[in-house]
């Protein structure tokens, strides 16, 4: 984005080895880029630390100081593009994996945006399916956070199996209340009865899937390159809109997050913002994150062949907790 930004060619990011054309921070006059504030105003990029890891993933390391925490600590910033952050007191490693727009709500049947009338959360209690809707009233859609207590709920009462398949009306006779097998569809399940349904359909749960599998795929190839496990974890720290509102439980039954104890996990909104505020404000901070972004260790998962492996493992809900 920053590379369009600033109209800089963006045929390096699309080839072999990926690299961006700069990597430093940049100052210029905000007058030179056709910004119009203050005459005498500046623009501040933060530096970028690889092609797919680039100023958000600065920002989000400056706001949660990971570089100042010991023990073994990730920080995920997860959206279409998941940045990962590995801390080993403090010695950071990063990667990236294009986990798509799922949790973003595109490319699911009733997706969308986390704005008004979007269904954002889900809960299965007696037979009863309650949701909560964005500004309350009557529900337009569903968006990320919505789908993940969905497909959380849906596995949680024996409507998914470990694959991910919705189960018929034929293997959930007896098994579910009545209430429950009379939304089950042939390849869907109802969230909203009624004239606008809104369902669950089989494309929609692939679709998560492939999201969550991506981005626990490269948690857990960056702690094996360090040698560590998922059991090892002192703390996952969640950022981004959608890390903000999603449901810690959902996130772990489904395996986007590891079945680590939810004390260890930590919810910090959008930290890419934040260390954008503290960049801003402090010329100092600027300076000390320049100095540390030049330590940071990049690895590319595509040059790691246990990431398929992982990734096709991390798909299926099985194990999870």
């Amino acid at each position: 984005m920053l590379h369009l930004f600033l109209s800089v060619d963006t045929a390096s990011l699309a080839r072999i080895p990926f690299v961006p054309v700069w990597r430093s921070s940049l100052y210029f006059p905000a007058r030179e880029l056709g910004i119009k504030i203050n005459k005498r105003g500046w623009i501040y990029l933060l530096p970028l630390i690889a092609s797919f890891v680039g100023a958000d993933t600065s920002g989000v390391i400056l706001s949660t100081r990971i570089d100042k925490l010991k023990g073994i600590r990730l920080a995920v910033d997860i959206g279409t593009n998941g940045e990962i952050i590995l801390s080993v007191n403090g010695k950071l490693t990063v990667t990236s994996t294009a986990a798509g727009p799922a949790f973003e709500g595109a490319r699911i049947s009733r997706g969308m945006r986390s704005e008004i009338g979007a269904i954002d959360g889900v809960k299965i209690k007696q037979g009863m399916i309650e949701i909560s809707v964005i500004g309350g009233g009557k529900p337009r859609g569903i968006c990320g956070t919505g789908v993940v207590d969905a497909v959380s709920e849906m596995l949680r009462v024996g409507i998914l199996d470990e694959t991910g398949r919705i189960k018929t009306i034929e293997e959930l006779k007896g098994k579910v209340p009545s209430p429950l097998l009379a939304r089950v569809k042939k390849g869907a399940f109802v969230l909203v009865e009624g004239k606008e349904e809104i369902l669950i359909t089989q494309k929609d749960v692939r679709e998560l899937q492939l999201a969550k599998g991506a981005i626990r795929a490269g948690m857990k190839v960056l702690l094996q390159s360090k040698g560590y496990g998922e059991e090892d974890l002192d703390q996952l720290i969640l950022a981004g809109g959608f890390g903000n509102y999603v449901r810690k439980s959902s996130a772990r039954r489904i395996g986007l997050i590891p079945p680590i104890k939810l004390e260890k996990v930590k919810v910090v909104g959008n930290a890419a913002g934040a260390g954008s505020y503290i960049t801003l404000l402090s010329l100092k901070k600027r300076k000390e994150l320049e100095k540390l972004i030049e330590k940071v260790e990049y690895i590319e998962l595509g040059n790691k062949p246990e990431f398929m492996e992982e990734f096709t493992s991390s798909m299926y809900f099985s194990g999870q907790g």
